[in-house]
């Protein structure tokens, strides 16, 4: 593999040899290419060939990517190459991050951040009864982080930003720890608008859905994504394809 090193390894049982990248290459793409390992006794005359797939360690960090992406992750780096990712600015891990966080964008960021919880399983926001995890669950997490933070920047664009008096819906009594005290982040003159119907000025949770109106943006932008169609770019072990 382009970029990597590769270590032989024999084991003490006789017919058994470890191959083992111990310097993965920086192109995703790489392992894409089924490898062809070749054997040969030639006292005996005999050969043998087997086409093989190549798996990268989730969790590990050995990919071979620039300076700054050497704290990311094997499945961070990898799966930011591949159609899970959107292509909007973002950062591994956050200060808020935690082991439920799967990812966050604080208000007026220049970028949304992916957190460890974005590797492993989560229930559906869809609809459906089944968890979305691995690389799906890194794709809607992606496409919910990176949603919010097109709209805020729409919404609130500089150098002005964000404006308190154009965002008054009133406190909710339901309002989880994450809300804003007022508003919801949406401006009061879209909302009700044939941009935003179902949105009202009157109320941070017009639906009544238990998410104040800017987060169902970032739940909606969930959906459209397919589960399973990033699953022939996953590479990683454990992942959909190992």
């Amino acid at each position: 593999m382009n970029g990597s090193t590769l270590q032989i390894i024999p084991e003490q049982s006789p017919d058994t040899v470890n191959f083992e990248f111990t310097t993965l290459p920086a192109d995703h793409a790489e392992f894409a290419k089924k490898k062809w390992v070749y054997a040969s006794l030639p006292a005996w005359n005999v050969k043998d060939s087997a086409r093989v797939k190549v798996f990268f360690s989730k969790y590990a960090l050995n990919h071979s990517g620039p300076t700054y992406s050497q704290h990311e992750p094997n499945w961070y780096y990898y799966w930011k190459q591949t159609n899970a990712a959107v292509l909007l600015p973002q950062h591994y891990g956050h200060p808020r991050c935690t082991p439920r966080t799967a990812g966050l964008y604080p208000p007026g960021d220049i970028r949304f951040y992916i957190c460890d919880a974005a590797a492993g399983s989560a229930p559906d926001n869809c609809g459906s009864p089944d968890p979305v995890d691995g690389i799906d669950l890194f794709a809607v997490t992606e496409r919910h982080e990176g949603q919010h933070r097109t709209d805020w920047w729409n919404f609130w664009p500089a150098p002005i930003g964000y404006i308190q008096s154009a965002d008054m819906d009133p406190p909710d009594p339901n309002a989880g720890p994450d809300w804003p005290p007022v508003g919801d982040w949406v401006p009061d003159y879209l909302e009700g608008t044939l941009q935003y119907p179902l949105f009202r000025s009157t109320a941070q949770d017009s639906n009544g859905d238990g998410h104040f109106d800017f987060d169902d943006l970032g739940y909606d932008a969930e959906c459209p994504w397919i589960i399973g169609h990033a699953d022939t770019a996953d590479w990683s072990n454990p992942g959909h394809q190992y």
